[in-house]
């Protein structure tokens, strides 16, 4: 009796790749029994929902990266190494992958294990939509009508 084993390995195509062998595939394709168009149309409609996507994911791991500028982070350079803690200047990308700057070097986001804000960035005026700006003390742990006003998280 013969047994079989399975494998979880999971492949990935970028979008060039999937695009080469998709023109491989038209260019040896039977001219007797050409691709039908509403399959290759198909085929093309999968290639630009993943090709967005894949621009989304970016844009908000772009997103996040930005966010955690001026916060404390502990993160593993490599799989093996103890975890350091130190604070981001800047985000970026490198290669293809999303990453954020600590001590002047480059740790994808994917090495970053714990995120603690930083107090002062909680507490910085933003801008709304209309122009306004609004802000947030730092210190006011006390009203001025003697109740006490809780600080948000």
């Amino acid at each position: 009796m013969a047994t079989t084993s399975t494998s979880s390995t999971t492949l990935s195509l970028d979008p060039s790749a999937f695009l080469n062998l998709f023109v491989t595939q038209l260019q040896y394709q039977d001219p007797t029994a050409p691709m039908d168009p509403s399959q290759m149309t198909t085929v093309l409609a999968q290639l630009t929902t993943v090709q967005d996507l894949s621009n989304l994911q970016t844009s908000f791991q772009q997103s996040l990266a930005d966010g955690m500028i001026g916060d404390q982070v502990t993160y593993s350079p490599t799989s093996n190494s103890a975890p350091q803690t130190g604070t981001v200047t800047a985000s970026q990308i490198q290669n293809g992958t999303v990453g954020v700057i600590i001590s002047g070097q480059f740790v994808p986001l994917s090495a970053i294990t714990q995120i603690a804000p930083n107090s002062t960035n909680s507490a910085q005026s933003s801008t709304s939509s209309n122009g306004a700006q609004s802000s947030t003390p730092a210190s006011n742990t006390q009203g001025t009508s003697g109740t006490s006003s809780a600080q948000g998280s």
